[in-house]
């Protein structure tokens, strides 16, 4: 389900391990560059929706914050990837006293496989000087882990669960991006919402300065009363109470969008209004399906149930018998003064059976009946979820028509304060009304004014939620989704 901000808000794609670390693409980065060029010029074009995006995806410091955490998590998977590297050490070992001292210089190198297997290999030289006779050492051994501890699910626990924190962390942040492109939106629309209502007060204010000028002529004429000089002057107090507190919440407003941005702007810039997205709306069977399709949240939940089983079944082979085998070949050559080298060397094979852990230990079975029960909680959260996510999508829907209703009304409604207030015009005017449906007249206007531009704006907003509930405000990676939308 495409929508008008995936263009911006795919500016940034999720980081992975490799190339994709990058958090802007060249595009964004033009976009970025251009409207950071007008800032320092001066206020420039009006804002637009994408260029606030592609800032605030750039310079928001939650979301870099998050983003540092997602670089920690990609490296705890690197180590654990690390533990299968082999590893190559140095043997040095000396013991005796005075002339009987023994010296052991060599290397010894040990290779881990995903399976268990670890192979090792050593070669030493022992120097003996009280004896004066050397001696060569090489060894190659091979363990091998059956049972318990057999197999790729055994030894890639540590890389498993690593990376699962590293997807979980991934979707957190991936939920942030679009709950920030939301938020921009938001921000956006309320700053354009306050602008207008800014324009409307104001005219207004100065429509009942001039009838509070006529109404006083009206009042020495002997035409009016002192009593409508009043009412009309306390309209007009009201008026400009009125402007006081929307700029003062416009200012407000306005911090809180360049926190978003993490940039500076210029504090007259004007905002271009968030663009309508006048799609249908999905029936709510087709709203569901591409909610739980989309879903990061749902994606994470079935992770972390797919997770639980895995815990559950390394529980269970932990009541399996622990059984190692382990072979060994070392061959040693003498270096004796009096005797060849040929006839003084040495062969010896290492073979050998351990057995370790007890099937019937209570702790194991515990913890296996613990781990059952994390795999049925983890099932249930995955259904409350898709409960969850169904009626949020239904909320959403319902909202996007109510607003849609109500923005219908308004707007019948500010035409009928129109024809009311130039009906209480022309009546004052003509000498058959008085200051008091004059008042009123401009007070209802005012008020469904102020209405009309709610409403449309909340309707606007509607959508863009709708999307945000959806999942397809901001366009996620496949391999992050929910099983049903990969």
């Amino acid at each position: 389900m495409a929508t008008h901000v995936q263009s911006a808000a795919a500016i940034a794609r999720a980081p992975s391990l490799g190339r994709r670390w990058r958090p802007l693409c060249v595009a964004g980065g033009a976009v970025i560059l251009a409207v950071e060029a007008c800032a320092a010029e001066g206020a420039g074009p009006p804002l637009t929706l994408d260029e606030a995006i592609a800032l605030a995806l750039a310079h928001n410091r939650a979301l870099a914050n998050a983003q540092l955490q997602l670089v920690r998590r990609a490296l705890d998977v690197e180590a654990a990837r690390r533990q299968f590297d082999p590893t190559v050490s140095p043997v040095a070992q000396g013991l005796g006293l005075g002339a009987d001292r023994q010296w052991t210089l060599g290397v010894q190198i040990v290779q881990p496989t995903r399976i268990g297997t670890r192979w090792n290999a050593s070669a030493a030289m022992v120097n003996r000087e009280g004896a004066g006779a050397d001696e060569r050492t090489i060894s190659i051994g091979i363990e091998q882990p059956l049972f318990r501890r057999f197999g790729r699910e055994v030894h890639e626990a540590a890389l498993a669960e690593g990376r699962e924190q590293y997807e979980a962390e991934r979707r957190h942040w991936e939920q942030q991006r679009a709950d920030l492109v939301l938020r921009v939106v938001e921000c956006i629309e309320s700053l354009v919402r306050l602008d207008a209502q800014l324009d409307l007060e104001r005219g207004r204010a100065a429509r009942l300065d001039s009838l509070v000028r006529l109404v006083r002529l009206r009042e020495r004429q002997g035409r009016s009363t002192l009593a409508d000089v009043l009412r009309m002057e306390q309209s007009v107090e009201e008026a400009r109470a009125r402007i006081v507190e929307l700029e003062e919440r416009r200012e407000t407003r306005r911090r809180e969008f360049a926190d978003l941005l993490g940039v500076a702007r210029p504090p007259d810039q004007a905002l271009e209004p968030p663009p309508r997205l006048d799609a249908p709306l999905p029936s709510p069977e087709a709203a569901v399906a591409i909610a739980l399709s989309n879903r990061l949240d749902l994606a994470q939940a079935e992770a972390d149930a797919e997770a639980a089983r895995r815990r559950g079944r390394l529980a269970q082979r932990r009541r399996w018998p622990d059984v190692a085998l382990s072979i060994a070949l070392r061959r040693t050559l003498y270096d004796l003064p009096a005797a060849s080298f040929g006839d003084d060397d040495r062969t010896d094979w290492f073979a050998g059976l351990s057995f370790d852990g007890f099937p019937w230990r209570a702790t194991d079975r515990i913890a296996r009946q613990q781990a059952q029960v994390d795999e049925v909680a983890a099932d249930e959260v995955v259904a409350m979820r898709r409960d969850t996510i169904a009626r949020q999508v239904l909320d959403a829907l319902s909202f996007c028509r109510r607003a849609a209703s109500e923005a219908a009304i308004a707007a019948r409604n500010r035409e009928l304060a129109e024809a009311h207030l130039k009906l209480a015009r022309r009546l004052y005017e003509t000498g058959r009304g008085d200051a008091f449906s004059l008042a009123d007249g401009e007070t209802r206007h005012a008020a469904a004014l102020q209405r009309a531009v709610e409403t449309a704006s909340t309707e606007r907003l509607a959508v863009y939620a709708l999307r945000h509930t959806l999942g397809t405000l901001v366009e996620h990676p496949a391999e992050l989704r929910p099983a049903g939308g990969r």
